[in-house]
């Protein structure tokens, strides 16, 4: 009896040091292959616990198939996120599809594309707001240089109308001249016909185009490079635009 006992010992000892082994080797591949925020997935139907005791309650359901989020792992019962539920979860029901991962990669990547899409016209229209009560603020300005780029450069080609726009506004910021649109276009022999500048406003005869290219040049469009001066082509070195040359 001694002899089968020893033998029935030692076959449950051995038996136990296998159990410890199996759980052991599991939690160790587990916690190399998962630890918290590692990204896992989790079958349609499964269920979400409050507590690693059952019977506290469930949290949750998870509605698909769908990747969840390690918060917390354990040899058991694993801690996760899953469709907006945290809670613990049996270690078998957990696995890496990778196609439900593929998934939700695709969904995160295009939900990140618009997000993006939706800051940038965010971002334009607040530009065009900001830039609708610039315009409104300094009207008056603009309607000016609206007007002298007609009576200069009304029968020019657009970029021609910009060009001459973008020398009243270098002269403008320049300390050499005036500081105001007002005070450039009406400095003494400088736009000959600026006498006719309100005649031309009070008319709406002042072009359309007149009226964007002196938007375009407020704004910093300038076509002649930084020029402050501009005459009728006479052979005068600089750059020739339309009908214009420009230094």
């Amino acid at each position: 009896m001694k002899t089968e006992s020893k033998k029935f010992i030692t076959l449950m000892l051995g038996a136990i040091a296998a159990f410890v082994m199996i759980v052991v080797m599991k939690t160790d591949a587990f916690a190399a292959t998962y630890g918290v925020d590692a990204m896992v997935t989790l079958k349609a139907g499964t269920t979400l616990y409050n507590t690693t005791v059952l019977t506290d309650g469930v949290a949750g359901v998870v509605p698909k198939d769908y990747v969840a989020f390690v918060v917390e792992d354990g040899e058991i019962y694993t801690k996760v996120t899953c469709c907006d539920i945290t809670g613990y979860v049996y270690q078998e029901f957990i696995g890496h599809d990778e196609g439900v991962i593929a998934i939700y990669e695709e969904e995160q990547e295009a939900a990140r594309l618009a997000a993006e899409e939706a800051a940038r016209l965010a971002a334009e229209a607040e530009a065009e707001y900001q830039r609708q009560l610039e315009i409104l603020a300094h009207s008056q300005e603009i309607a000016e240089l609206a007007a002298i780029i007609y009576l200069e450069s009304g029968n020019q080609e657009y970029v021609g109308q910009v060009a001459v726009g973008a020398v009243v506004m270098n002269r403008v910021k320049s300390p050499y001249f005036p500081n105001t649109i007002h005070d450039v276009i009406f400095a003494p022999g400088q736009f000959s016909p600026a006498y006719k500048l309100y005649d031309a406003i009070a008319s709406g005869k002042v072009k359309q185009s007149c009226m964007q290219a002196a938007l375009e040049a407020w704004f910093g469009v300038d076509p002649t490079g930084g020029c402050h001066y501009f005459r009728r082509v006479n052979g005068t070195p600089g750059l020739v635009i339309g009908a214009h040359v420009f230094h």
